[in-house]
């Protein structure tokens, strides 16, 4: 995704509810349309400011939250059942195994290039 281009449908989102709600006109049909533009200009901001983050997501765990997202939309009394699959994503998630040589090894790497950025 192109961080500028969700960031101005955010801002373009939450001018329409702010103008809708600035003419008086949220009653009825507008009343709707301020609503999906308040609520998706949200998502869309916090997606904006997300962004960065997100591009470090594993693909298996975009599939599962995406999964489990629409499963509560379908059926919301699956809540607690989600919640408890959370934590134990994040309990039981898969980890970098570090060997003590890789460790030690990086530490000189990037000791290495300190000493390499210093040196005139």
């Amino acid at each position: 995704m192109h961080r500028p281009t969700v960031g101005v449908i955010a801002v373009v989102l939450l001018g329409t509810w702010a103008a809708i709600h600035g003419l008086g006109r949220a009653s009825g049909d507008w009343h709707t349309l301020a609503t999906a533009c308040w609520r998706v200009g949200l998502v869309m901001a916090v997606l904006w400011l997300a962004l960065p983050q997100t591009r470090r997501l594993q693909p298996w765990l975009v599939g599962t939250l995406l999964a489990g997202a629409i499963l509560v939309a379908i059926r919301p009394k699956l809540i607690p059942l989600a919640l408890v699959v959370l934590v134990l994503f994040a309990v039981l998630r898969p980890r970098r195994k570090w060997r003590r040589g890789e460790a030690e090894g990086r530490r000189q790497k990037d000791e290495g290039r300190r000493d390499e950025g210093s040196t005139p």
